[in-house]
């Protein structure tokens, strides 16, 4: 099934919404902005399906959305394949909040997910991500996701996660049944200066390497990386680090600018951003963590120009040992 939506936003009005089975979308109203509510409309994801999804945000328009339940990949059991593909352009002071419910990819499933961002002058993104490894008892099948993000045409995030299946398997990829992640990447060789700036990670986000035990601690500790740190398409930062017994992950960036507090196991990158990361062994544990920092990001990100409380550096230092 081919299914998919898009949607144009000028200003705070939704101008066009088309949808396709699997999906439905209904417009709220919401704070931030038009809420657009993303529904089931057939059973999915099965094998075969690829859904589209396409969004274009005019000049200084605003957009919130979200979905009504979790989105499942389901097993694959004749082989087939799903897939997601998500397509945003986020006009020149334009503010976008992508909030969905957790993906949650089941045994036996072959999913790829692909998503490009593309941020004019002055565009701002806050764009949550958040995995499930498995139903409860099962492990998860195979994931492959990418995150490509522009602004003003230049790259200013490149992220991608493979877990499960041998052909994901790139030498530097799980050991054993361990699934690995890529972290961020900064890729290809039109990138001039550093990757990350400060230090590169504070705190605890994703630790250790594919082929290492991983330790509590900072994942990467020092100074910056200078130059053109990070080469090839989905390198991470020494490697995949290891998800280890985690089944939940999540990744919340903040794009077009950055967050003025510090936030161990967060990264400012070498645009205007920030990403951070979080891993649990229970939902209602990772959601904690991801609602302790997403009201800050979207703070920020709503009204640039004023400045976060006193207290919110505490409350998000606080965050990831939720």
């Amino acid at each position: 099934m081919n299914g998919g939506l898009e949607v144009r936003v000028e200003g705070t009005r939704v101008v066009r919404l088309v949808t396709a089975p699997p999906i439905a979308a209904k417009v709220l109203p919401g704070s931030f902005g038009p809420v657009v509510m993303l529904v089931g409309s057939a059973a999915g994801l099965l094998a075969g399906d690829r859904l589209r999804i396409r969004i274009d945000l005019a000049p200084g328009s605003r957009l919130e959305v979200r979905t009504t339940a979790a989105t499942i990949a389901h097993p694959c059991l004749a082989g087939g394949a799903t897939a997601i593909d998500v397509d945003c352009h986020v006009g020149a002071g334009a503010v976008l909040a992508w909030l969905p419910e957790p993906f949650i990819a089941c045994a036996g499933c072959r999913h790829q997910g692909r998503v490009r961002l593309h941020l004019d002058k002055g565009a701002r993104v806050v764009w949550l991500d958040t995995l499930t490894l498995g139903r409860t008892g099962e492990t998860a099948g195979r994931v492959d996701q990418r995150l490509d993000v522009e602004l003003e045409g230049r790259p200013l995030l490149r992220e991608g996660l493979c877990l499960g299946g041998d052909s994901l398997d790139t030498g530097a990829g799980a050991a054993g049944d361990v699934p690995a992640v890529a972290g961020p990447a900064i890729a290809g060789p039109a990138i001039a200066g550093p990757a990350l700036v400060g230090p590169a990670i504070a705190g605890t986000a994703l630790v250790g390497t594919a082929r290492t035990t991983p330790t509590a601690g900072t994942a990467i500790a020092g100074p910056a990386i200078a130059g053109p740190a990070i080469a090839g398409p989905t390198a991470g930062w020494d490697g995949p680090a290891v998800v280890g017994t985690h089944r939940h992950v999540a990744a919340l960036h903040l794009l077009g600018r950055r967050m003025p507090a510090e936030i161990p196991g967060a990264m400012q990158l070498a645009g205007p951003g920030t990403t951070a990361r979080f891993l649990a062994h229970r939902g209602d544990e990772l959601a904690r963590k991801v609602g302790a920092v997403l009201p800050l990001f979207l703070q920020v990100c709503s009204d640039p120009d004023d400045p976060l409380p006193g207290p919110a550096g505490e409350r998000a230092k606080e965050a990831v040992h939720v």
